[in-house]
């Protein structure tokens, strides 16, 4: 862990401040018992930060820029590297162990990092007559990124496969929910569709057809894929019986952003008893895929802020307070994720036939996006009001009492 401070008075009026932090962390392992010591992993996390901070001073007026830049790791690297394989038993109780053979199987890095700039100008009246005003305006500009880097290790493919006790199961017992299966099971019915269409677009389509096609009429049909025995111990890294395949065909990391843009003004003034602020906010959301092209926009939404209290006796000891508001949550790049994946790792889903590996499904790349914004996606929102009572009726004790009503509306559900 690090920091350092520099700060430089440069005039009266004139001061420029940078500093620097960094908690970087090492956990070399986890210190949970259910951990298998072949599935563990190390985790890398934490990250920098830097400043630079500018403020010029007159009697009555500030003005402060500043920019600043935030990097936070989260990466975690196997232990063991060799490729993983996940076990699966029909009739028996395996051990974890059993289920649970080879490494992790992958290694990641994610970076949520931050860079930001502000300008702030501060403006202080004094009427005399009519109150004391602080009037505050700024402009910011943000872009989060979420980047994230995963690679398989061992020979670039995790395997799902079933013990050698279980040879000569076929895929519709396979798939079926209700088996009775231990251990996990990547298949089911739902691929049928995607394995015959593939069976069709392959180069080795009469090699299937020849092993699964038994009424001879050229068509492979529901029933016969589900007849399909797995009996292969040769294409697993680990002699159980192969079924499925994840295997890794291209690498790259994925960097989504968010852009944002923000306005605001805002007056605090205090006259007497009183004091009120009131202010105002703009947003502005651009949602950046990892392609680079813009996937949504969400143009200003403004919301507004007042506030008030009264000194009741004017000596500090009870008060009446009141706050009437609006305020956005931005959609989060996670969403960003769910339309704007659009590049990246290419990953091959595969069923083992035969002697042969068939690819079914291929996930990541130049492709369709598993979701879109809808053109009446909002930034969702929530109105909140509030208004209490606040005394200190002795020396070390007081009493108070909020109601508040908040109202959320545009909700964006996160799966």
């Amino acid at each position: 862990m690090g920091f350092a401070k520099i700060t430089w008075q440069a005039t009266d009026n004139d001061k420029l401040t940078v500093s620097y932090f960094d908690d970087p962390q090492v956990v070399s392992g986890s210190d949970l018992p259910t951990v298998l010591a072949n599935r563990d992993s190390s985790r890398v996390y934490g990250g920098s930060n830097y400043k630079l901070e500018y403020t010029h001073s007159w009697d009555d007026a500030i003005i402060t820029l500043m920019t600043a830049k935030h990097t936070a790791e989260s990466s975690f690297v196997a232990n063991d590297d060799s490729a993983r394989s996940d076990v699966a038993y029909l009739g028996s109780t395996p051990t974890r162990a059993q289920q649970s053979k080879g490494g992790l199987g992958v290694n990641s890095a994610t970076n949520a990092d931050i860079e930001e700039f502000h300008i702030i100008g501060e403006y202080f009246l004094d009427t005399e007559d009519y109150g004391f005003h602080s009037f505050k305006a700024g402009y910011s500009t943000e872009t989060k990124f979420s980047i994230e880097d995963i690679r398989y290790t061992g020979e670039k493919s995790q395997y799902t496969s079933i013990g050698v006790n279980n040879a000569g199961t076929n895929l519709a017992t396979y798939v079926d929910g209700n088996a009775g299966w231990i251990g996990g099971t990547d298949i089911a019915g739902d691929d049928y569709a995607r394995i015959l269409k593939a069976i069709k677009e392959s180069s080795d389509e009469g090699y299937y057809k020849t092993l699964l096609d038994t009424d001879s009429n050229g068509i492979i049909s529901d029933s016969e894929l589900g007849a399909l025995t797995f009996s292969d111990t040769g294409a697993d890294p680990y002699n159980d019986v192969a079924v499925y395949r994840i295997t890794e065909k291209q690498t790259a990391p994925v960097v989504l952003k968010i852009k944002s843009q923000t306005l605001f003004v805002q007056d605090s003034w205090s006259y007497n008893d009183f004091s009120v602020n009131l202010g105002l906010r703009a947003e502005k959301l651009e949602h950046i895929a990892s392609t680079g092209e813009t996937v949504a926009t969400f143009d200003w939404d403004i919301a507004h802020r007042l506030s008030t209290v009264y000194d009741i006796n004017g000596d500090g000891n009870s008060k009446v307070f009141a706050f009437v508001g609006r305020y956005y949550d931005p959609v989060r790049t996670n969403m960003t994720g769910f339309a704007g994946n659009l590049s990246g790792p290419v990953r091959s889903e595969q069923i083992r036939i035969g002697d042969k590996w068939l690819e079914f499904r291929s996930r990541g790349g130049a492709a369709t996006p598993d979701a879109v914004f809808a053109p009446t996606t909002k930034t969702p929102y929530t109105d909140e009001f509030t208004i209490g009572y606040a005394n200190n009726f002795a020396e070390n004790m007081s009493v108070e009492v909020t109601y508040t009503n908040r109202v959320t509306k545009d909700i964006l559900e996160d799966y």
